[in-house]
C-alpha cells in the first residue's frame, strides 16, 4: 500500500479509537502509550501480517485452486450498454 494511504487509514483508526476510549485534545500521549491503552497496533503492521498471513494460507493451499478463479479483463453481461435495469426504468410505464 501506498504510504498516503497508510496514512490516512492510520489516522482514521487513531481517530475511532480515540473516540471509543474517551481520549481528548489536551491529554497528549506519546504513541506507544496510546498502543498500549488500546491494546492494539499500528495499521501497517496489521497490513504485513495479513499479507503473510495470506501468503502462507495460499502456500498451504496450493496454487492450482486460485489459478481456475482468478478473473481476468472485464465483465460484460448480457444487457446491453444502453439498455436500463428495472431501477433505471422510468417508474410510470411499470406496472404494479
Amino acid at each position: 500500500m501506498a504510504k498516503t494511504t497508510t496514512s490516512k487509514l492510520q489516522m482514521f483508526v487513531n481517530r475511532c479509537l480515540q473516540k471509543i476510549f474517551n481520549i481528548h485534545w489536551p491529554e497528549v500521549i506519546s504513541n506507544e502509550e496510546f498502543w498500549r491503552r488500546t491494546e492494539g497496533t499500528e495499521i501497517s503492521i496489521q497490513i504485513k501480517r495479513q499479507k503473510w498471513n495470506w501468503i502462507g494460507h495460499r502456500l498451504r493451499k496450493g496454487m492450482k485452486p486460485l489459478k481456475g478463479r482468478l478473473w481476468i479483463g472485464t465483465h460484460r453481461g448480457n444487457r446491453g450498454e444502453g439498455d436500463l435495469n428495472r431501477r433505471g426504468e422510468d417508474r410510470s410505464t411499470m406496472r404494479h
